[in-house]
């Protein structure tokens, strides 16, 4: 009994450490596109401006 629980908690624990890792590599993604978007703005708007 105590042996299926604790595989049950493995898993559970691997699947959160997953989601975690998913959710940090959507994030990093999520601002590398902002900062593109908004340096490509920028630059945009300097280009216009000289």
């Amino acid at each position: 009994m105590t042996e299926r629980s604790n595989l049950n908690l493995k898993r559970e624990k691997n699947l959160w450490s997953l989601t975690i890792r998913l959710l940090n590599i959507l994030l990093i993604l999520v601002i590398l596109g902002i900062a593109l978007y908004v340096g490509l703005w920028i630059v945009t708007i300097l280009g216009i401006s000289i």
